[in-house]
This record gives structure tokens, sequence and C-alpha cells, in this order.
């Protein structure tokens, strides 16, 4: 762009035309960007952080850098928002949510977000014009879907919106394209009821307690979509589902063995409830071999999680958590300030039933991330692990990556303290402590070695003690559940009590929900 013009009429640019000179405050030779009131030309640097730049708001009055047309940010930010939202001068009544909802932040940072993307301010405008409230199946209609979701987090954080589980909302939308795929009309039907009375269901109810991980929607979507491939190859080959056999199974499985566990789960539902003949799907043994971290090494990692200042906090108690209490970085992601309690100076994490004291350091790393979720202003969880955008949680594969660049493998990590825990401690604490299944906590007292059985019979309590159970509230003792006496010989002290939880599911498999949750039953 042309801002300025040679002696000879040549054309010149902002940064070739303007004048360079001396800086009256830092001494650099770069052009002026203003002159204060005494007269001293300043820089673009020194000018910006100079109080003459100030000017009162020509709206409210405020003593700020104005933004435009002699607004401050704020005030700027709320012209625009009624702009884009109003149509021929005037907001519908239900486009206020919306209009309040993004008044929560920041002028800059509004205005940074609605001109950073055309297609934002086509979907705000679409939203303006329509009719009735804004839902969540009013978006779940528009396009693009990143901008929409984007838009999403920002409502519910405004309160404009109820929150939602959105893997579970995406899952429901993706299952209903992909079941439209299978080409026979009852087949498709049956893939349906599947999907709708046995997935969902079963997710549905998981939800309840706390939402769904991208693990499990990935594991779900695998599943679903070698079923849809066997359906739509028994389509091709002429035969109906009902109609298929053991043969044709074994045919299709021998070109891809490993497609078998995938629809072991689908086969077995549709033989119970009639639509096909009983199946047998060789399943594979989970293995474990080299899926441990030799011990030495695994308290060096713990070592360097307390040393390393350069670690950040969050880092620090993901690792730590995964190390000594086995924890999945699924659900580490999705703690949130209603998981953390305290009780005379402790800090309580309900991983489980029965919420675990933290040791120190850990203790400290979980406070500090507790008052920073605290500090924040949104109408939806305060996660302690918060993701970039509001009401969402960092990413389990952000966090693997961070843990990865630390030398973590958080799956070989867990699965060592699951090991050392489950043979120190009886199975039953092992699944009220960390939220781990019985069965899985008996699996894993297997694989490391004991059957603590009766351990476990004499440990549980009689019902008419149930409520020896119940969580530790703020002012109440904290528990103090039975510490094994040589799982912390090699480390420091200052760890010695992280090794007295447990450990969450054990399995290995796609769907990633523990014994009780896969679709295999």
């Amino acid at each position: 762009m042309v801002s300025y013009r040679t002696a000879d009429g040549e054309p010149l640019c902002s940064s070739c035309g303007a004048t360079h000179r001396p800086c009256a405050q830092c001494g650099r030779t770069l052009r002026i960007q203003g002159i204060a009131p005494n007269g001293d030309e300043l820089c673009p640097t020194c000018w910006r952080h100079h109080p003459a730049r100030k000017r009162p708001c020509s709206e409210c009055g405020t003593a700020t850098h104005l933004y435009h047309y002699g607004l401050c940010p704020d005030c700027a930010a709320r012209a625009r928002r009624r702009d884009v939202l109003s149509i021929e001068g005037r907001m519908r009544p239900g486009i206020e949510p919306v209009f309040n909802a993004l008044a929560g932040r920041p002028g800059t940072n509004v205005l940074h977000w609605l001109n950073r993307r055309p297609a934002r301010l086509s979907v705000l405008r679409t939203l303006a014009a329509g009719s009735g409230p804004i839902t969540h199946a009013t978006l779940d209609g528009l396009r693009p879907a990143k901008v929409v979701d984007n838009l999403r987090m920002h409502l519910v954080a405004g309160g404009a919106l109820p929150a939602r589980d959105e893997q579970l909302a995406a899952l429901e939308r993706w299952l209903a394209a992909r079941t439209a795929q299978v080409r026979d009309p009852e087949s498709r039907k049956v893939l349906q009821a599947y999907t709708i009375w046995h997935l969902l269901r079963r997710l549905r109810r998981f939800s309840r307690r706390r939402p769904v991980s991208q693990a499990q929607a990935h594991g779900v979507r695998a599943y679903v979509t070698q079923v849809v491939r066997l359906l739509n190859w028994l389509h091709t080959q002429g035969i109906a589902l009902s109609a298929c056999t053991q043969d044709l199974l074994d045919a299709w499985l021998d070109d891809y063995p490993g497609r078998g566990p995938r629809v072991h789960g689908f086969l077995a539902w549709t033989s119970r409830n009639g639509h096909t003949r009983p199946f047998a799907v060789e399943l594979p043994t989970p293995a474990f071999t080299g899926q441990l971290i030799a011990q030495d090494a695994r308290w060096q990692l713990v070592s360097r999680l307390i040393h390393d200042n350069e670690i950040s906090v969050s880092d620090k108690a993901a690792g730590l958590l995964a190390l000594l209490f086995a924890q999945d970085l699924s659900r580490v992601v999705a703690l949130t300030t209603e998981h953390v309690e305290g009780a005379r100076g402790a800090v309580l994490l309900r991983l489980g039933q029965v919420p675990a004291q933290m040791p120190p350091p850990l203790d400290d790393y979980i406070r500090t991330l507790h008052a920073q979720a605290a500090a924040t202003s949104t109408a939806g969880e305060r996660w302690l692990f918060p993701g970039r955008f509001p009401t969402q949680h960092l990413s389990s594969s952000q966090l693997v990556r961070r843990l990865h660049a630390l030398g973590i493998r958080p799956r070989m990590a867990r699965n060592t303290a699951l090991v050392e825990l489950a043979s120190e401690l009886p199975a039953v604490m092992v699944s009220r402590l960390l939220g781990v299944h019985q069965n899985t906590a008996d699996s894993w007292k297997r694989i490391g070695g004991q059957d603590n059985t009766y351990a476990a019979e004499l440990a549980a309590p009689p019902r008419s003690k149930a409520h020896a159970l119940a969580p530790a509230r703020l002012g109440d003792p904290p528990p103090t559940p039975p510490r094994p006496s040589g799982a912390l010989s090699t480390p420091p002290a200052s760890t010695a009590s992280a090794t007295t939880t447990a450990s969450r599911s054990a399995s290995d498999r796609d769907f990633r929900a523990g014994p009780q949750f896969t679709p295999d039953q």
C-alpha cells in the first residue's frame, strides 16, 4: 500500500517512506510513531508503552489505548457484537444469550476472535437471522463443523448453552451416518439396533459418571467400521446376515485376521438376540511382555519430575499420577476441582469411591492446579488440566506427546505401577481407591503373581457398615488405607506415600472402559 511519495512522485510504502530518526527515549534510529506532549519523538515500541498514548474512550470515558473510532477495545467489541448479531439494527430475543455469552471475554480477544475467520461471522449472522432460542440442536445443523464447535464452547463457557458430553454427541452423529452406509436394508436395521441398544446405551450410562473419553469413542468407531465392512461384503456375496455361516465368516477373516476382535461383540449380540447363529471368533490373548518399566528407570523418572524445575506443574502432576498411581491419561485430563478435597491441610484426590491422600510434593502440584482452575470464570467444568478452548479439558493425546518428550511412556508406566500395587494391596482396595472394576483388579492381582481373594473378602465391609466407604469431605479426617511395607524403599522419602493407591482398568482393549464396558459382553 502506498503511504508516501518521494519528491519525484515515486510511491513508497509505510516502512520505506517513514522518517527514521533517533528515538528520544531508547536512542535507536527507527520510524517515529508518535510525539509526546513535551515534544519527544518516540519509536513504535516506546510510544506503545507511553502514558500519552492513552486517550479517553468516547463512549465509556476510560483512559486506555483506543482500538478504533475513539472507542476502547471493550466498547468496540460490544459494538461489533451488536452489529454482527443484529438484523436491520435490531437483535431478536433469542439471540441475546449469545450476545451476553461473548461479553464475558476481554474486548481485544473478542475482536480478534470475530475478525480472524470470516466463517465465524457467517455462522453468527445465520443464527441472528433464525428464529427461536439457540440450542445444541440448532448448532448441530450448521457448518463448518470446526467453527461451530468453537462457537459452542464459548457459548457453554458463557452460560448460553448447557454443558453436554461432546464426545458422545459427536459419536451419535457419526454412527447415524456410518450405519446408513450399509447397503442391505435388513442388515442396516440390525446394526442400528446394535448401536442404539447396546453401544450407545452403555455409553450413555457411563456418561452419567464421567464424560466419554476420546479413546472410548475411537474404539466404538473402530468396531462399527469393521461391522459395516462385513455386512457390505455379505451383501456383495448375495448372502443375508441371517444366512451367514461360519465358513463365510472364516473366509472374510482369512484376509484380515485382525478384524475378528472388532466384529466379535456384534456377532455375539446378534446370536443372543436371534439375528444370526452362534459364531466362533478367535480372540488374541493380551501379552504384557515389553510393556513394563524397570524399577530403577521408573524411580529415575519420578525423581526427575520432582526435582526438574523446568517441567511444568501440570506435566509433573500427570506424570506422577501415571507412574505412582497407575492412572490412565484419559482419566487424568478429566479431573476437575470437584475431585479435589481437603482435610486438615492434606490434599485428597477422588480417583475412586474413597479419596486418596496425595503425598508431597504431589499435593502441592494438585493444590496449584486446583487454585488455577478455581480462578477461571466459566459456566462449565473447571478442569485441572484445561485445554486451549473454554469448557474443554486437555486432550489425552496432547498430554501423551508432552510426557513422551520427558521420556515417559504412559501405558508402560501405568502397567508397571499396576503390577506393583496389585502385588502389594488386596484387589478390593485397588478397586475402591481408584475406581477400578473388581474383575480388573483381580486380573492384575493374578498378573502380579498373587491372589488375595481371602484378603478381599475380609476387607469387604458388611452392609451395616456401608458408611465406612463414604468419601471424606472437607473437615473430615483423611482415610488411612494400609500401606505396603516395602513398596517404596528405593525412591526418595518425599514420594513414599504415593504407591498406597491403586489403578484404573488394566484392559488393553480398544474400548478402554474396563471389563464391565466392552462390546464383547
